[in-house]
């Protein structure tokens, strides 16, 4: 398996592990009822809990029931629909619980218990202790009167004992006071997300009457008359490590008890200035820049803190991990809320990588750098970073890394520049010779940032003596630089960059006018190069992440490892046979890498049998992660073996790892000793004095080899830090077991104690000498530690669906379809094939940006979208004549001329004619359903329905001969005014719908109709006659035109 730190934790965080003297219960059915089908639903599972007995037998227990009951509720969502209020017996409506339990859900994203607003979702009746895990809790509705106690705590009433963790509470309603919680008992709430909760009255988000404790957790946009977010009648509500911000109505805080009963402990953060936090770490008037509720990786939905939050690293770390199950702290110190901005995952393309964590090794590639004149290491963004002291201080890196030419690329790092000399430029890195105006390169000039090269120059404002992230992302085309996430400047990329002999250097070059320029002066940390232009959201999410940084791959551990002890849940070696034993009371805790062994100073320690493996014959190495604190009483003023297999004593053999504080030159020191005599009357041992200075963890590995270098040697964070001055010529082995927190020497001579107060994590033993690089590369994978197996990451598909829209996505080991995962290994280019259904069709790649053109590169963890919609179908409309009048109906608008619109299929769209000024309605052709002028289109295919108009008005008169006698059978013509020579009357389209000739009747009467707003010309026609007037024009406006009348003249 992998090596997943998180994913561990979170296991731990919501498993409940059945015990025979309490009853666990394993709810099967997302359905309410009370009945005996065969399944176990939520409202039988807590009815036998309360019933202290079976009532419902398709609830079975594990355990006969006790006060130590559970309910485990699998990934679902449970709607109460068995309908009821104000009971307490569980029979109707609100859960009910009258006895001790803890319920236990998969994961706040997983398991959600939905009030479908029929009554609040749980009451804690009286007196009992319940714990609520890993579910999202919403829909609730306390629907009594005002004041009525129905009224009170839309998600959960408490008047016991409530532990609430890992959990979300929104989206409920109470009519009353406390929208998400009324607590009217003791409750503790950590690690929980409050928003969207309504109260008519106080406390939308949590309402308190006697005692409540909140514990990083995060309650924002609730809303209520009286404390939007929080409401406190009585008793002590107390706070830490929280936000209360944002609230939807109502301001964060309403203290109502008089003289205060809401209090902080610290490190808290509100947007404005209500709920009173003044204590040690605490912010008002601050933004904490929540996101929304969403999915943000883990088990649970959380609000998402966004870049540059305040209230990231300004908490205390209370909790171990936040409330998805990720491990607390993933920066330099914890964030305040429910939220812990974690790792981002590198994007890909990433070509190398320098940490700057006391090396300066490629950790992703081979171009390694060699620091040059004295550069150096300091506390950096992430870790360490390079330190630079402003003159010809450098990271070399040979070969032709930074050589770009035409191709797109990117470049990024952090920075905290500290120079104020603002006479020169400072050269902070690129591969260019500045003088010949060769290559690339980021210099800092009296407050300006400039990336520069032949054809290209961008230049922006910066700040001094804070730590900045900057970025250069170029296409082919144009070259962008980032500060901060955001865009700072752009330019054109007309020629590509000129290639230089000069190397890739980070913080000074040759060829920079030495008159006028010099190196860098301050910090640069995590210099990284892509091979593609990264996105703006790419860097972005690098920025947010800020010191948490970027997620470190496990390192393929060095050859020749006997044993590893990773103390993951037992002490047995996971390599070889040589497993261990915990030995009086030695535990676990959460470690550098997932867990680690847990030592008390006292007396415990784990024990490892002798073993031939473990005594080396001519080198050998041991190595692990400690978390030493040399101010705890097991350490301070003492001598604590880390690791050993020796007494101690002179000549007895052996080695040992260990940390000493007895004053002097080995006041807070380390040392690796081989306990055999050697040159100088002394065996040789490494130490290195002041090394370990504050609490934290530290990785030490200690190495000897006889033969090529018969000194010991220590490193400490990836680094050598001494070495012995003695040398021997053999090994002294024994048989004394290895301890892991101890060694023999309190057993063997019993002056004094050697054991270790403490942690140790990874602890590892070789039968050669490791490298400086091996060594390096373990300490640079931090908490990723060392690959169990090839590094594999997993391909997660999902698919997005709009409407009817379907389809599949396949590529190797993918079919989604049935199977939407799969593991690969590191590196693995995996193309998705995206196939629509019928009636569907694909839209695109969401998700990780690397998914953007379905093809992934494998080198994290990644979840790629499709986006499938429905195949729409067109619908157009015509309009006959175009000027008759105007149809609009669903989604569309057709004001004069032809138009058309898509739908889905099986839609509805229902269409509306309206006649314009001089004409009418006459009917529809081609559609499907018409009643007047209205239309229904079911849209089976793409279709076409056109809306006939004709005109409404008419010209009529009377031809007559010399006596006024009327002329029957004459022809008389009607055409457009504006026309003429034979063209059609009107404007051309309405010809069908007109005469153009039309015959006298007996009474020498004519009449044409249907005609429209317009002008035209009217003439009787006969061959052989003529007439007075020849012609007539006629202009039709809102009305019929009568008495156009002509006369025989001969």
């Amino acid at each position: 398996m992998l090596r997943l730190k998180a994913v561990f934790l979170v296991m731990v965080l919501f498993t409940v592990v059945s015990s025979a003297n309490a009853a666990t219960i394993a709810v099967n059915t997302v359905t309410d009822e009370q009945n005996t089908n065969g399944q176990c639903s939520l409202r039988e599972a807590i009815t036998n809990i309360n019933n202290g007995a079976t009532t419902y037998a398709d609830c079975i227990s594990s355990g006969g029931y006790g006060t130590s009951d559970a309910i485990n509720i699998p990934a679902g969502m449970y709607t109460i629909t068995i309908g009821g209020a104000g009971e307490d017996l569980n029979a109707t409506g609100d859960y009910d619980i009258n006895k001790s339990v803890a319920i236990v859900g998969a994961g706040a994203n997983s398991t959600t218990i939905n009030g479908s607003s029929q009554d609040r979702v749980f009451h804690l009746t009286g007196a009992y202790t319940v714990s609520i895990s890993g579910v999202t809790i919403t829909g609730g509705n306390a629907v009594g009167g005002w004041w009525d106690p129905a009224s009170y705590g839309g998600g959960i009433s408490n008047y016991g004992t409530l532990t609430v963790t890992n959990s979300t509470i929104s989206a409920n309603a109470a009519a009353t006071s406390g929208g998400g919680i009324c607590n009217f008992g003791t409750a503790t709430v950590t690690d929980s997300t409050f928003t969207g909760n309504t109260a008519a009255d106080g406390g939308g988000g949590i309402s308190n009457h006697d005692t409540l404790t909140v514990t990083n957790s995060t309650i924002s946009a609730n809303t209520a008359v009286s404390g939007g977010g929080i409401y406190s009648a009585a008793g002590t509500f107390t706070l830490s490590n929280s936000i209360v911000a944002n609230q939807t109505s109502g301001v964060n805080c309403r203290d109502e008890y008089q003289p205060q009963s809401i209090f902080s402990t610290g490190y808290n953060l509100e947007n404005t200035n209500s709920c009173g936090f003044t204590s040690t770490g605490d912010m008002q008037n601050t933004a904490p820049l929540l996101g929304a509720l969403a999915s943000n990786g883990g088990l649970t939905q959380t609000m998402a803190l966004g870049v540059g939050s305040p209230a990231i690293d300004a908490g205390l770390c209370v909790q171990a991990t936040d409330q998805r199950g990720i491990v607390r702290p993933q920066g330099s110190a914890c964030d305040i809320g429910a939220y812990e901005v974690g790792c981002t995952p590198p994007p890909s393309g990433m070509v190398s990588w320098w940490g700057g964590d006391n090396n300066a090794l490629d950790m992703i590639g081979t171009n390694n750098g060699t620091l040059v004149n004295g550069a150096t290491y300091s506390i950096g963004k992430v870790g360490e970073a390079f330190s630079f002291d402003g003159t010809n201080q450098h990271v070399e890196v040979p070969g032709a890394v930074g050589d770009f030419g035409s191709a797109a690329f990117t470049v990024d790092f952090w920075t905290y520049i500290s120079d104020t000399d603002v006479t020169r430029g400072h050269y902070i890195l690129g591969k260019s010779y500045p003088d010949s105006g060769q290559g690339w390169d980021i210099r800092y000039y009296n407050g300006t940032i400039t990336v520069e090269g032949w054809s290209f120059e961008i230049t922006s404002s910066i700040t001094l003596n804070v730590w900045h992230h900057i970025a250069v992302s170029a296409t082919v085309s144009d070259i962008t630089l980032y500060i901060d996430g955001v865009v700072a400047g752009t330019s054109g990329r007309p020629v590509p960059i000129s290639s230089t002999t000069n190397p890739f250097r980070i913080g000074y070059t040759t060829g920079f006018w030495p008159y006028t320029n010099t190196g860098f002066d301050g910090l640069i940390d995590e210099v990284e190069i892509f091979n593609r232009a990264l996105s703006a959201s790419d860097i972005a999410a690098i920025y947010s992440a800020g010191s948490a940084g970027k997620c470190r791959s496990c390192t393929p551990p060095p050859s020749n490892m006997i044993s590893w002890w990773d103390g993951e849940g037992d002490a047995n070696d996971i390599i070889g046979t040589n497993h261990g034993t915990l030995t009086n009371g030695a535990t676990f805790a959460t470690g550098k890498v997932g867990q680690a062994f847990s030592f008390d100073g006292v007396n415990d320690y784990v024990e490892i049998a002798n073993s031939t493996s473990l005594n080396p014959s001519g080198a050998f190495s041991v190595d692990g992660w400690f978390y030493i604190d040399p101010a705890a009483p097991g350490n301070d003023g003492g001598e604590a073996s880390l690791v050993a297999k020796t007494s101690g004593g002179v000549g007895d053999g052996g080695w040992f790892l260990w940390f000493q504080d007895t004053g002097g030159t080995f006041t807070n020191a380390l040392r690796f000793e081989i306990m055999t005599w050697g040159t100088g009357s002394e065996w040789p041992y490494a130490r290195a004095s002041n090394a370990i200075t504050s609490a934290g963890w530290y990785h030490i590995a200690g190495v000897f080899d006889l033969t090529t270098d018969p000194q010991a040697k220590l490193y400490l964070n990836g680094i050598l830090v001494a070495s012995s001055t003695s040398t021997i010529s053999a090994i002294l082995n024994n048989t004394f077991p290895v301890r892991i927190g101890a060694s023999h020497w309190t057993d063997v001579y019993n002056p004094g104690n050697d054991r270790f107060e403490g942690m140790a994590d990874e602890v590892e033993f070789f039968n050669r000498a490791l490298s400086a690089s091996e060594i390096a590369a373990i300490y640079n994978a931090g908490g990723a530690g060392n690959c169990t197996q090839q590094q594999q990451y997993t391909l997660t598909v999902t698919k997005a669906v709009t409407g009817t829209g379907s389809g599949t996505v396949t590529a190797t080991g993918i079919d989604c379809g049935a199977d939407c995962s799969e593991i690969f290994n590191a590196g693995t280019f995996v193309t998705l094939t995206a196939t629509p259904e019928a009636g569907s069709i694909f839209s695109g790649w969401t998700g990780d940006p690397d998914c953007s053109d379905g093809a992934v590169t494998m080198d994290a963890d990644r979840i790629c979208t499709a986006r499938f919609t429905y195949a729409p179908y067109t619908l157009t409309v015509n309009l006959n004549p175009t000027e008759g009048g105007t149809v609009r109906g669903s989604g569309i608008n057709c004001p004069s001329a032809t138009c058309a619109q898509q739908y889905a299929p099986s839609a509805n769209a229902v269409l509306t004619a309206t006649a314009k000024n001089g004409y009418k309605f006459k009917n529809w052709t081609g559609c499907n359903i018409p009643a007047g002028n209205v239309c229904t289109m079911t849209m089976s295919k793409s279709k076409a329905v056109t809306a006939n108009f004709v005109g409404r008005y008419s010209i009529s008169g009377k031809v007559v001969n010399q006596l006024g006698q009327p002329m029957p059978n004459v022809t008389v013509t009607l055409e457009s005014a504006t026309g003429g020579g034979g063209q059609p009357p009107a404007k051309a389209v309405i010809e069908s719908e007109i005469s153009r000739l039309v015959v006298t009747d007996a009474y020498g009467k004519y009449k044409f109709t249907k005609l429209p707003n317009s002008s035209f010309m009217v003439a009787p026609g006969d061959v052989g006659f003529t007439f007075t007037p020849l012609s007539q024009r006629v202009t039709i406006l809102d009305g019929n035109a009568p008495g156009v009348n002509f006369k025989l003249v001969y």
